[in-house]
């Protein structure tokens, strides 16, 4: 009997290193100022706790659309932002180690079960946005532990893999969000295997966006008006719509006043 499949090999080669995203000098003497004071590495903790809290803040609106399309373009854009900010942050270290019994070439990152074993039902999708929001404001409080970190010169290292590691989860859940795998009867090895083809269908959308962009998407791109992504999404209203465009760059100015 084949048994349902629970993890998601997240490899740990993926794009290009020069994907990597770097944020390009500001003219905003405010941010000038702010980040001269900071120590090196501020600009992106910075970004990233922004994008990171707006992005939950923007998915709890949008929840409330009618409009399930808005609800769909806004849990795949943060899925491939999840799952690029985690190979940041929990995959991309295991492929380039200074001991190569060390190296390993791909994260377990666990699925979403959503099966109830009892009744055969599947999570719908209300209480599997619950489910999301839940794990993605753990997601921010950690950006947030993680920039406060930064400032005072703390190590960040655990709150870093941390994050890494829940938001390699919360890809995969929203991507099962956005495909809407809700209210499907079946066996529990078929339920998963839809749960299954989901993730790794969010993966490949997070892949498709960086040969687009040219650019690994992130939490911190999210924030960083000048990033690619954020041109992206300005300039193609394919990727998100008007209405979570616009919730999302309320979001964006609301945390950056915090």
């Amino acid at each position: 009997m084949t048994r349902p499949r629970k993890q998601l090999h997240f490899s740990a080669v993926q794009t290009r290193e020069d994907l990597n995203y770097a944020p390009l000098p500001t003219r905003d003497e405010t941010k000038i100022e702010l980040f001269r004071a900071m120590p090196p590495g501020f600009v992106v903790v910075h970004y990233q706790r922004i994008g990171t809290r707006a992005g939950v803040e923007a998915l709890d609106r949008i929840s409330e659309s009618e409009n399930p399309h808005d609800i769909d373009d806004m849990t795949s854009l943060l899925a491939s932002t999840s799952y690029g900010t985690a190979w940041h942050l929990y995959a991309e270290q295991m492929a380039f180690q200074d001991d190569p019994s060390r190296i390993r070439m791909y994260r377990q990152v666990w699925l979403p079960e959503l099966q109830n074993p009892e009744t055969g039902r599947v999570l719908e999708r209300d209480a599997q946005m619950d489910n999301v929001l839940t794990g993605l404001a753990y997601a921010a409080d950690l950006a947030e532990a993680i920039e406060s970190n930064h400032v005072d010169c703390f190590d960040n290292t655990k709150n870093n893999y941390e994050l890494g590691k829940v938001l390699a989860h919360m890809g995969a859940r929203l991507s099962v969000v956005s495909d809407r795998v809700s209210g499907e009867h079946g066996t529990p090895e078929q339920v998963q295997g839809r749960v299954l083809m989901a993730a790794e269908r969010g993966r490949t959308s997070m892949l498709q966006l960086s040969g687009k962009i040219d650019s690994r998407p992130s939490f911190a791109q999210v924030a960083d008006e000048h990033s690619p992504l954020r041109r992206q999404l300005n300039d193609d209203p394919t990727l998100l719509s008007q209405k979570a465009h616009k919730i999302l760059l309320e979001e964006i100015e609301e945390a950056s006043a915090a």
